[in-house]
């Protein structure tokens, strides 16, 4: 399932330099519940004290405030709900989530409900807010966010058609768990091992085209702010790396975008021809196992990256974001921050 939605967001948005077109939602046809009544069903769930903390204006500026940090969000938080309203946002989370995504945002709870065992009471396996933007329903426009510490998951629908999935973000400290029932859990193994075998694909001259000058970055550098900061693109085109090595960067993106369920990505597509010539790879670090490692994939607008260098290596962060779609207006007072 994962590899069809790589090679149709591939062929259909990368000469655009965008993984992501939009097209007509879908998902009222494909997904069951579609996202819009899985939310409604979650509102529904919720007293009015709680509706009121959950359900947000279009323009609240809490939207444009995203972060992968622990502390107070606005919106309602998955601990503050009982056992059958805390079932309804899961429903609500996982009618925008893959399998795989599913599997890597329980993974994430559970070394966060690991972390909390251990004394850090500031992050937990439901610490993570639900806010609600507008007026879900079909053919309306609205948004939803589901943060906390580790995670962001976005979704954003104009006139019902899905304009964002971004900022994507997934997060591990530590990125392996070392004692308890889920020792040896490691959320995001794929995101690191995919890259380091195309960079170990690379020959002499490949490797000196993708690599970054200077000290691998220790975390993201395109920030937590709406607009992307400090990530230009860079390192290899993906038409200069042969059919194999290819594969193997295309395997890597769709790790991310594999994130959502395939007709949310779809949804975007606007049927042009691919370019590789605009998709870039991009790495600095070492190429052994647990070692620090940096990278970045980079389209016109997409950005793509990983970073495990903080706490000497036990820490990782990786993000999903786009400069055309992410933070766009929604209507009312709500500014554009896209770009």
């Amino acid at each position: 399932m994962i590899a069809i939605i790589l090679m149709a967001t591939l062929v259909a948005g990368a000469s655009q330099g965008t993984l992501l077109e939009p097209q007509e939602e879908r998902q009222p046809t494909t997904l069951e519940p579609p996202p819009w009544k899985a939310t409604v069903q979650f509102l529904e769930s919720l007293d009015p004290a709680q509706q009121t903390r959950a359900a947000l204006e279009l323009g609240h500026p809490s939207r444009l405030d995203w972060s992968f940090f622990p502390g107070r969000r606005d919106g309602i938080r998955l601990d503050q709900l009982d056992k059958d309203q805390r079932a309804k946002a899961m429903v609500m989370i996982d009618s925008i989530l893959s399998d795989d995504g599913e599997l890597t945002f329980d993974r994430i709870q559970r070394v966060e409900k690991w972390v909390n065992d251990r004394g850090r009471k500031d992050v937990g396996k439901d610490a993570f807010a639900v806010a609600v933007y507008g007026t879900p329903g079909p053919g309306s426009t609205w948004a939803w966010r589901l943060e906390g510490h580790h995670v962001t998951l976005s979704l954003a629908i104009v006139d019902g058609r899905v304009v964002s999935l971004t900022p994507c973000f997934f997060g591990s400290d530590p990125i392996v768990v070392g004692d308890g029932p889920d020792k040896g859990l490691q959320p995001l193994r794929a995101e690191d091992e995919l890259a380091r075998a195309l960079v170990r694909s690379l020959d002499g001259k490949q490797r000196k085209l993708s690599r970054l000058p200077g000290k691998p970055s220790e975390n993201i550098r395109s920030g937590m702010s709406p607009k992307i900061q400090s990530v230009s693109p860079a390192g290899i085109a993906m038409d200069q790396l042969d059919r194999s090595q290819q594969q193997k960067l295309r395997k890597l993106i769709d790790t991310y975008l594999g994130r959502y369920e395939p007709v949310l990505v779809e949804s975007y597509r606007d049927g042009t021809s691919p370019d590789p010539a605009v998709i870039r790879f991009a790495w600095t670090g070492s190429l052994e196992d647990g070692s620090h490692l940096y990278y970045q994939v980079t389209g016109r607008n997409f950005v793509i990256e990983y970073a495990n260098g903080m706490g000497g290596v036990t820490h990782v962060h990786t993000v999903w974001r786009d400069r055309a779609s992410e933070f766009v207006k929604l209507g009312g007072s709500d500014p554009d921050e896209t770009g």
